[in-house]
């Protein structure tokens, strides 16, 4: 993790943008990868699409490959990771910096005590206020895989939606994260993105991630 800071410091001063600008930056970067518009192009050659991404930004390459091996190296220490969470939290929620911003992430060993007292075999799993999605983690790492829950996750912070989204497809999880107000009852929404689709039910060895605008809005799972 303090390599990945020190990259993404170092990055931002030479690119003249700020840290929380290239953050974004590079989850969009990451998101993008994973479109299945991408494996379509490239006939479901993964190393094509990896030998693409390289091309397009060699740094956040490198950065998108320091991710999924830190992520699959702590999923298979401990059953999960909350990847994005725990980066954020160390580049901008500082105990001087969090309540300025409203921004306070539930501890991970809180949300594991939740997912106990609500237990995890529901087919639907809701979550309003999603932040980097640690309590649908908390939640995943006890579910039974063989029958996975469907997350729907929502979040009015587009930086938050995007961090659950990856967090989700990393961990291997099935569902949407959602960008808008929990408390609008309505249909509108900002964005969303649809988590690992092309996995289930057939198992398969792709990861994916589809951005759903308003204008583009799927009525089906």
């Amino acid at each position: 993790m303090k390599t990945l800071i020190k990259t993404l410091n170092k990055e931002s001063n030479a690119r003249g943008v700020n840290i929380s600008t290239l953050f974004e930056n590079m989850l969009d970067f990451f998101l993008e990868t994973f479109e299945p518009s991408r494996f379509i192009a490239h006939k479901g050659d993964m190393s094509a699409v990896f030998a693409e991404r390289e091309k397009d930004d060699a740094v956040l390459f490198n950065l998108l490959r320091h991710w999924i091996e830190t992520a699959e190296e702590e999923i298979a220490r401990k059953g999960i990771c909350d990847f994005f969470g725990e980066l954020y939290e160390s580049l901008f929620l500082g105990k001087s910096k969090a309540s300025a911003m409203g921004q306070f992430f539930t501890p991970m060993v809180l949300s594991q005590v939740m997912a106990e007292c609500t237990g995890g075999e529901d087919p639907d799993v809701l979550e309003p206020s999603c932040g980097s999605g640690r309590n649908v983690l908390a939640h995943w790492e006890q579910a039974d895989k063989t029958r996975p829950p469907y997350y729907k996750c929502v979040d009015l912070d587009p930086i938050s939606v995007k961090m659950c989204t990856l967090n989700m497809m990393i961990n291997g999880m099935i569902g949407e994260v959602t960008c808008k107000d929990s408390l609008d009852l309505s249909d509108r929404f900002h964005f969303a993105y649809r988590v690992n689709e092309v996995r289930w039910p057939f198992p398969s060895p792709f990861y994916s991630i589809r951005l759903i605008t308003p204008h583009r809005k799927q009525t089906n799972k």
